[in-house]
């Protein structure tokens, strides 16, 4: 159906499921007529109760009253002549009712990283779903429906961290120890040491210039009510000795912390739910991938991303091979301007 014209009143629509070549199939309109098996076969005396219109509405009472399904009937008792009816629901709705094409997808690894997505067994486009931002509409990501939509009671600091860790890039482990000195709003920049280069010949140091929803979700940590030193905090429930003293504060979110949350987070909202081992769903790490991905699908240049995912560029290369010694620490200067 056309996804752009709504139902009339009475109306109900449900998702039919169809494999890449029944898609395909549709698209060419080589395709205009579906049959599927009843999941119900009829026996113990049961048969079609009208050859002529098996298909029909039960309107007595019933405990299937307004049902609309194949009626079927059978005799109560041998020779008595007193019937009973029944009816196999069909479960694709009734006459006038709308099916729209649910395809089935696949897995596949995007090319900016390790991240592992889904596409359209069809056509290979990638899952998408409309979505509506200041009064725009836009084909989202339909990964990024499960942030968007998450659980009511995922808290708000998961919320703020997922954001934050698709629009920066940057890893779990430099997300959690993020300062909030670390960040200068009136300057526009968030300053990175990503922990994973510390042991480089040339330390990567980042100055994240902020696009406006980078800004937004930073602005929103900042306002946090919670007292701590990093970006991103929370309310433990409990406070025990031996973990305050482990953290730089109270407040502060492990990595440990944040992959837990994430993937509780993920199993509350069932936005994989079609994948059975729970291992094999995405986690926290493929966040960055994601990011890198989406700042790709916006058409963000390849070296554009890869400078803020803090991966060396061949003008930060030639400083260091040219002979400069660093004198303190030398930031990079790249941007993050993706769009939610």
């Amino acid at each position: 159906m056309n996804g752009k014209t709504k139902p009339g009143p009475g109306t109900t629509e449900r998702p039919i499921l169809f494999n890449g070549a029944m898609v395909r199939a549709i698209l060419e309109e080589r395709k205009t007529v579906t049959r599927r098996p009843l999941n119900n076969q009829m026996g113990n005396g049961w048969h079609i109760a009208d050859p002529n219109h098996p298909m029909a509405t039960i309107t007595s009472a019933h405990p299937k009253k307004d049902r609309f399904g194949l009626l079927i009937r059978r005799e109560i008792c041998a020779d008595s002549g007193k019937v009973e009816y029944d009816v196999i629901v069909s479960p694709f709705g009734r006459p006038g009712d709308r099916l729209w094409v649910r395809e089935s997808t696949e897995a596949f690894t995007s090319p900016c990283g390790a991240v592992t997505l889904a596409r359209y067994s069809a056509d290979h486009e990638p899952v998408t779903y409309g979505a509506e931002l200041n009064g725009e509409s836009f084909e989202a990501v339909a990964h990024w429906s499960y942030f968007r939509e998450v659980c009511p009671s995922t808290p708000d600091w998961l919320k703020r961290a997922i954001r934050l860790a698709l629009l920066s890039l940057q890893r779990r482990e430099d997300l959690v120890t993020l300062l909030r000195t670390d960040v200068d709003m009136d300057t526009n920049v968030i300053r990175v040491s990503p922990g994973k280069t510390e042991n480089y010949s040339a330390p990567v140091h980042l100055e994240i210039e902020m696009g406006p929803d980078l800004r937004a979700v930073v602005q929103e940590c900042l306002a946090d009510p919670i007292a701590g030193p990093t970006l991103l905090r929370y309310r433990p429930r409990a406070r025990r000795r031996e973990q305050i003293e482990a953290k730089i504060s109270w407040s502060a979110i492990t990595e440990d912390y944040l992959t837990k949350e994430f993937r509780k987070a993920r199993d509350a909202a069932g936005a994989y739910n079609n994948i059975e081992d729970p291992l094999a769903r995405p986690t926290v790490h493929e966040l960055r991938a994601l990011g890198a991905w989406l700042y790709e699908q916006q058409g963000f240049p390849l070296d554009y991303v890869q400078a803020l995912m803090g991966h060396s560029t061949e003008e930060m290369t030639a400083y260091y091979q040219a002979g400069h010694e660093q004198k303190g620490i030398v930031y990079q200067r790249v941007k993050a301007g993706l769009a939610l």
